[in-house]
């Protein structure tokens, strides 16, 4: 099994707070504060996953797609970025892989 790990550091620019959705190959893994930021870690088999977040902005909400490959008995990490030019996640999130430590 490997891991799945999708962060988003604390932004530090907004003034009022929203909330963001991540799921993961359509499976909900977290639904909380924007503002706050957050540091996921999901068990994932190796090969192709998808990853949705969705920014909820009443009465919009900002959608993002991210397709990842995980090799066995890794963790890759993806870390996620906001652009307030778009008013989403941008495109290309930052990835690194690491072994995974039993």
């Amino acid at each position: 099994m490997s891991r799945l790990r999708v962060v988003f550091p604390k932004p530090g620019f907004f003034l009022t707070d929203t909330t963001v959705q991540v799921d993961v190959d359509g499976r909900n893994v977290f639904q909380g504060s924007f503002k706050a930021g957050f540091e996921l870690v999901v068990p994932v088999e190796p090969g192709a996953h998808r990853i949705d977040t969705r920014i909820l902005l009443p009465p919009f909400s900002r959608k993002r797609e991210f397709s990842v490959d995980v090799a066995a008995t890794e963790v890759l990490t993806v870390e996620l970025s906001y652009s307030r030019f778009w008013g989403n996640f941008d495109k290309s999130p930052k990835t690194a892989r690491a072994p995974l430590v039993p």
